[in-house]
């Protein structure tokens, strides 16, 4: 049996070599705005109610036609404002001296915006 050991990689060599591949910070923005504005191709049914152009169709064609594709934009939406801290989804949990502290991580700004105290996240809870 041969056993290779592992070099460590450090944050920087992978950096590095991401950006010999072509995968720079500006490629990442440019993949990020083009899937912000991703589309997706459906098949519909045009109907023409006075048949205009389409006589020899019957007033009626089976067609191809880009749509906004919502579902991939919202996930290349929320990996952007992951990616850049504006939302977070981590929940820390503590146990010091007998009491449980749970902190939940959010953006201190959104959570500020939200009108009235029922809806506000707290800070911190306590149990």
């Amino acid at each position: 049996m041969i056993c290779h050991k592992l070099k460590p990689v450090h944050e920087s060599d992978i950096i590095d070599i991401f950006e010999q591949a072509g995968l720079t910070d500006q490629a990442i923005v440019k993949h990020a705005q083009e899937g912000l504005n991703a589309n997706k191709v459906i098949s519909c049914n045009v109907i023409a109610k006075d048949g205009e152009g389409m006589k020899d169709a019957n007033s009626m064609t089976k067609d191809f036609v880009d749509v906004p594709d919502w579902n991939a934009r919202h996930k290349y939406f929320n990996t952007v404002m992951e990616m850049t801290d504006r939302i977070k989804h981590k929940v820390e949990h503590t146990n010091i001296g007998g009491d449980t502290k749970i902190y939940i991580i959010s953006n201190k700004e959104d959570n500020a915006g939200i009108k009235g105290n029922a809806n506000r996240l707290p800070d911190q809870i306590s149990i």
